[in-house]
Protein backbone atom coordinates (compact mmCIF):
# COMPACT_ATOMS: atom_id res chain seq x y z
CA UNK A 1 0.00 0.00 0.00
CA UNK A 2 1.27 3.46 -0.91
CA UNK A 3 0.79 6.26 1.61
CA UNK A 4 1.66 9.96 1.55
CA UNK A 5 1.81 12.71 4.16
CA UNK A 6 1.79 16.20 2.72
CA UNK A 7 1.68 19.27 4.95
CA UNK A 8 3.10 22.24 3.01
CA UNK A 9 2.93 24.63 6.01
CA UNK A 10 5.34 22.33 7.85
CA UNK A 11 7.46 21.48 4.81
CA UNK A 12 6.42 17.83 5.03
CA UNK A 13 6.28 15.88 1.75
CA UNK A 14 6.72 12.18 2.63
CA UNK A 15 5.78 8.82 1.19
CA UNK A 16 5.58 5.36 2.79
CA UNK A 17 5.08 1.95 1.21
CA UNK A 18 4.19 -1.37 2.88
CA UNK A 19 4.37 -4.68 0.98
CA UNK A 20 4.13 -8.35 1.99
CA UNK A 21 6.65 -10.38 0.01
CA UNK A 22 8.23 -13.87 0.02
CA UNK A 23 11.97 -13.98 0.74
CA UNK A 24 14.86 -16.39 0.28
CA UNK A 25 15.64 -16.89 3.98
CA UNK A 26 12.25 -16.51 5.69
CA UNK A 27 8.90 -17.67 4.31
CA UNK A 28 7.55 -14.07 4.16
CA UNK A 29 8.52 -10.56 5.17
CA UNK A 30 7.01 -7.10 5.36
CA UNK A 31 8.95 -4.61 3.25
CA UNK A 32 8.62 -1.01 4.46
CA UNK A 33 10.03 1.78 2.32
CA UNK A 34 9.87 5.52 2.94
CA UNK A 35 11.30 8.77 1.73
CA UNK A 36 10.76 12.33 0.59
CA UNK A 37 8.58 13.36 -2.35
CA UNK A 38 10.93 16.30 -2.99
CA UNK A 39 14.29 14.54 -3.00
CA UNK A 40 15.77 11.14 -3.83
CA UNK A 41 16.05 10.31 -0.13
CA UNK A 42 14.81 6.78 0.49
CA UNK A 43 15.20 4.08 3.15
CA UNK A 44 13.78 0.63 3.74
CA UNK A 45 13.51 -2.13 6.31
CA UNK A 46 12.62 -5.79 5.95
CA UNK A 47 10.69 -7.42 8.81
CA UNK A 48 10.84 -11.26 8.60
CA UNK A 49 7.70 -13.26 9.45
CA UNK A 50 7.05 -16.97 9.93
CA UNK A 51 3.89 -17.06 7.77
CA UNK A 52 1.93 -15.04 5.25
CA UNK A 53 -0.86 -14.48 7.79
CA UNK A 54 1.63 -13.08 10.33
CA UNK A 55 3.12 -10.80 7.67
CA UNK A 56 -0.31 -9.51 6.61
CA UNK A 57 -1.27 -8.83 10.23
CA UNK A 58 1.97 -6.90 10.80
CA UNK A 59 1.46 -4.92 7.58
CA UNK A 60 -2.06 -3.94 8.65
CA UNK A 61 -0.79 -2.78 12.06
CA UNK A 62 1.92 -0.65 10.41
CA UNK A 63 -0.56 0.87 7.95
CA UNK A 64 -3.06 1.61 10.74
CA UNK A 65 -0.33 3.36 12.77
CA UNK A 66 0.71 5.48 9.76
CA UNK A 67 -2.91 6.47 9.03
CA UNK A 68 -3.30 7.59 12.66
CA UNK A 69 -0.19 9.77 12.24
CA UNK A 70 -1.60 11.68 9.28
CA UNK A 71 -0.61 9.59 6.26
CA UNK A 72 -3.26 9.04 3.58
CA UNK A 73 -3.60 6.51 0.78
CA UNK A 74 -2.02 7.70 -2.46
CA UNK A 75 -5.35 7.23 -4.26
CA UNK A 76 -6.87 10.05 -2.19
CA UNK A 77 -4.49 12.45 -3.90
CA UNK A 78 -4.73 10.92 -7.34
CA UNK A 79 -8.53 11.13 -7.37
CA UNK A 80 -8.77 14.82 -6.52
CA UNK A 81 -9.26 14.70 -2.76
CA UNK A 82 -5.80 16.09 -1.96
CA UNK A 83 -3.26 18.44 -3.44
CA UNK A 84 -2.60 16.59 -6.68
CA UNK A 85 -4.90 15.87 -9.59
Amino acid sequence: MQLVRIQPAEGMFRWYSVTVTPTLFEPFAVLCQWGSLRTRYQRFRLLPCASQEEAQCLAHRIIHRKLKRGYRETGDYLHGRGMFR
